[in-house]
């Protein structure tokens, strides 16, 4: 088994155990919390989202700077040392943070607000050794230390449930203890960073921070603008509607986190590997690829179904959040080709402007679209299909930027053939019930899948002709 191969088995088999913590979130906590307890508990996953906006840069800049090295290559002292200085800022611009969790007048949010911030403290330490494990491709470490992670949560939770615990604080404790566990097992992986004494001059190894910083910012800035194209919608949710509302659309966001967890695991993996590769190797890659995702992908629509009626039976109090997945199982399909292609290639090609490009229009349209529907329609539904319409224009402009880096042609076939079946789907299961628009769609998938079948085989017949 090759390298690439075992870094997928580790990254697969982490976000294989990483899945039944993904079931113990959606299924058994909310039934157990009821929905005000829940929307707390995702009002806590929700802000420390944002927690890696901190490092301003630096662990973006160590990622894209070591990528494609092997770990012996490093200079331990300068990274030790931004280490440590990375940890005293992460401090003191958390202490921001910490006072207006104080002065907050709701317990509940004072509370979320201040576990928040010392999760974020301490996932960003995690962080911080985990990208630097992840650019030199050591995938087996990272994957370890999420699976002890995982287990450290899961059995806290099975505990938690068993006995029938209904508030979220104590789940949010152990979603900290199992973070921390998992942090202690990347310092034992990195304690040659950990544990560097300085051999050079501080001012040189200032020096090299802050050149880390300045390439990592573009991208840091690239992945807050790609966050706030869904944040800035589910933030005016909450604060328009409440935290009821919240916890309804943060449960349909859920059903889309499965799938795209296990998407993020693979592009991890691939940009070190990738990042080692000539150009035409990656380009060839992108070419095949590509044509992989344009065939399956629409296929992961049909899990629509499925989803509806397990939500109906097993939670039916949130049987409202499943009629918003309905806009929003199409991300998958948006953010798959988005993280696996076009973010992973954009980094390896150096080309992080062009990621922040494609997020900034995408978050401009969104802030547009989202805010005329809160403001001027009042609509919930608004918001969501918004929020698909942005992630659309992301997608698109990326794919279009890219095809023109890789060289490749006449990319808009594809495109707009997946935004008909993605059209046709969203059109359907508004006006036809479930099971009708499931079986439709599944015909039309059938004829779609033989299509492309026949011409890539007419394609090869006529390139072998040729040569």
């Amino acid at each position: 088994m090759g390298t690439l191969q075992k870094n997928f088995f580790y990254a697969f088999g982490a976000q294989g155990l990483h899945f039944v913590q993904s079931v113990l979130w959606s299924m058994l906590i909310p039934k157990l919390l009821g929905v005000e307890e829940f929307g707390y508990w995702q009002l806590f996953i929700f802000y420390t989202q944002y927690g890696g906006f901190l490092h301003f840069g630096l662990i973006d800049g160590i990622y894209l700077r070591e990528g494609g090295k092997e770990y012996r290559q490093l200079d331990y002292s300068s990274l030790g040392y931004q280490l440590r200085m990375f940890s005293i800022w992460q401090i003191l611009i958390l202490l921001v943070f910490v006072y207006i969790g104080l002065i907050n007048v709701t317990p509940a949010r004072t509370y979320t607000i201040l576990a928040s911030c010392l999760f974020i403290f301490l996932s960003n330490i995690m962080s911080f050794l985990m990208y630097v494990l992840q650019a030199v491709n050591d995938i087996k470490s990272v994957a370890l230390g999420k699976i002890l992670m995982t287990l450290f949560f899961v059995a806290f939770t099975v505990f938690l449930l068993g006995f029938r615990i209904t508030h979220f604080e104590p789940y949010i404790i152990c979603y900290i203890i199992s973070n921390i566990a998992c942090e202690i097992y990347y310092i034992a992986k990195s304690k040659e960073i950990v544990k560097a004494v300085f051999v050079s001059s501080k001012a040189s190894y200032r020096v090299e921070m802050m050149q880390n910083v300045k390439m990592g910012i573009v991208l840091l800035l690239a992945n807050i603008c790609g966050m706030l194209i869904l944040g800035y919608g589910r933030f005016l949710v909450d604060q328009t509607w409440g935290i009821k509302s919240f916890a309804v659309v943060s449960f349909a966001f859920m059903f889309v986190n499965f799938f795209m967890t296990f998407v993020m695991q693979a592009s991890l993996v691939l940009f070190p590997e990738l990042k080692r590769w000539d150009v035409t190797k990656v380009n060839a890659f992108y070419i095949k690829m590509r044509g992989v995702l344009a065939l399956y992908l629409p296929m992961v629509l049909l899990l629509y179904m499925p989803i509806y009626y397990f939500v109906q039976f097993w939670l039916p109090q949130y049987l409202e959040s499943v009629k918003y997945l309905l806009y929003l199982m199409p991300l998958c399909i948006f953010d798959t080709k988005m993280n696996l292609l076009c973010n992973t290639l954009f980094k390896v090609f150096n080309q992080v402007r062009q990621l922040l490009l494609c997020n900034l229009i995408a978050l401009f349209c969104s802030v547009c679209a989202i805010s005329i529907s809160i403001f001027y329609f009042n609509s919930l539904k608004a918001v969501i299909i918004s929020m698909l319409l942005s992630i659309a224009v992301r997608s698109v402009v990326a794919e279009v930027l890219l095809a023109k880096s890789v060289g490749v042609k006449n990319i808009g076939k594809n495109i707009i053939g997946e935004l008909i079946l993605i059209f046709f789907f969203v059109i359907m299961n508004s006006y036809m019930n479930v099971i009708t628009s499931f079986a439709v769609y599944l015909i039309v998938m059938m004829f779609y899948f033989i299509y492309e079948h026949r011409m890539r085989l007419m394609k090869s017949i006529i390139k072998g002709t040729r040569l």
